[in-house]
């Protein structure tokens, strides 16, 4: 056991296949916020890029993630299951994910992240005397949480670990140790039942749908209208006398993978600047689009008021708009995600769960969405009749983008918490089957 005393600086660190999130435990949000991507130069004895930005062009520089994701799998219909009242509900109602995900880590690229945060350009950590909460996905992976704290343990000789679930600290972030919880992340949406700070893993519901599959479809409704989506650096503005001109630039040099990237932000700041959620699906179907100043892509071409602003988003919730069903999985959307993890939940805790239904995660931040599932959940009577549940999202998006790490800063800050470390000493003897014992 780790006995670095209740007074602990220790380090959070939450890992995304788009982003990382680091900073130190008791603080309100994460000092250090990049994406996940490393920059490796063509030529052989360069030194990579660490944090990269895409808005800037880069010659000969490829980039690669520290993570991806991966998923292969189906949806079915179990058995009839009692609902919360104890009713039987129709089988035909009840999805059950059997879909399979696979976070594959890639050593060398986060090795170079956790070198840089070792770095006075990073946070200046000091791995060797800096305990380390790690968060790992919802859905049990014994290879990803062994890779993780053997890369911390062996190559960056910290001095204590320990390893949380991402659905479980974001729901300690909402102030509570029970909820039917849901992330909507970057490359999927999971939800599952966490009861008294447990994430029960025979009620995961996870789809490979998210923020990344949205700008795919972002991207495929701009090129029907004609419209492309080039990199930041592949325009130069200049203003003359009050008159605007875009110039092409030779990105010949620019490889493939660094562009994309760029391409992608460009994509993202579209969704986010420009998309909302419609109070009903009636408004989806007549809105000719928001009112608002339009968005302005690098090559100048203007992205006015369009009925996408509402519609890309709605795939969330009505995932038949999606143009590849095959890329969805069998995804039903939401509000029956939600319902799904609730059939799969023991009958005593169903109460419980439903009046804590927490939405977390960047995918979360659309304007409107809380409350437009609440609503599907009511009007479309996806819970059963007169069946009482509180859909809970914090105002603020930031606490929803950065739920997981805030939720990993309340615990390791708690006294209660220190006697939980796995200690050098402690891998060294049971390395993996440690991990699987302390780490819940």
């Amino acid at each position: 056991m780790y006995s670095g005393g209740e007074e602990v600086s220790a380090v959070v660190l939450d890992i995304g296949c788009q982003s990382i999130r680091c900073g130190y435990a008791g603080e309100e949000n994460p000092k250090f916020v990049q994406p996940v991507s490393v920059g490796v130069p063509e030529a052989n004895d360069a030194e990579k890029v660490y944090p990269v930005n895409f808005f800037a062009k880069r010659d000969h520089m490829a980039v690669r993630p520290a993570c991806t994701y991966a998923y292969s799998g189906e949806a079915r219909a179990p058995p009839p299951a009692a609902d919360a009242n104890g009713d039987q509900q129709p089988a035909e109602d009840v999805r059950i994910c059997r879909g399979r995900s696979q976070i594959n880590v890639d050593e060398d690229m986060l090795a170079t992240i956790l070198y840089h945060l070792e770095s006075p350009r990073g946070l200046s950590i000091n791995w060797k005397e800096t305990p380390v909460l790690v968060t790992e996905p919802t859905r049990h992976s014994k290879p990803y949480r062994e890779k993780i704290t053997q890369i911390l343990f062996e190559t960056f000789q910290v001095n204590a670990c320990y390893v949380a679930k991402s659905a479980v600290l974001a729901t300690y972030a909402s102030g509570r140790t029970t909820a039917l919880t849901l992330d909507i992340g970057a490359n999927h949406s999971t939800a599952v039942a966490v009861t008294d700070g447990f994430a029960n893993q025979k009620t995961v519901q996870e789809y490979p749908v998210g923020g990344n599959l949205l700008e795919d479809e972002l991207a495929k409704i701009l090129t029907q209208k004609r419209k492309s989506v080039h990199p930041q650096f592949a325009y130069k503005k200049t203003v003359t006398d009050g008159s605007e001109k875009y110039d092409k630039q030779d990105i010949s040099k620019v490889h493939e993978s660094y562009r994309d990237l760029a391409i992608r932000e460009q994509l993202r700041r579209v969704k986010e600047q420009q998309c909302r959620v419609a109070d009903d699906d009636k408004l989806v179907d007549s809105v000719t689009g928001l009112p608002g100043a339009p968005f302005v892509l690098p090559d100048g071409t203007e992205i006015e008021t369009d009925p996408f602003q509402y519609r890309l988003p709605e795939r969330l919730l009505r995932p038949e708009l999606f143009s590849e069903q095959e890329e969805i999985y069998g995804f039903p959307g939401l509000p029956r995600m939600l319902v799904d993890v609730l059939h799969c939940a023991p009958l005593e805790t169903r109460k419980e769960l439903l009046n804590a239904i927490v939405v977390t995660g960047g995918g979360s931040c659309f304007q409107g969405l809380p409350e437009r599932m609440e609503k599907m959940m009511l009007h479309n009577d996806y819970m059963g009749p007169n069946l009482r549940f509180k859909v809970i999202a914090s105002p603020q998006p930031n606490e929803r983008k950065f739920s997981t790490w805030i939720g990993g800063s309340i615990l390791a800050s708690l006294g209660s918490f220190q006697q939980l470390w796995i200690s050098k000493h402690e891998w060294d003897e049971g390395r993996g089957a440690t991990v699987e014992r302390k780490c819940a």
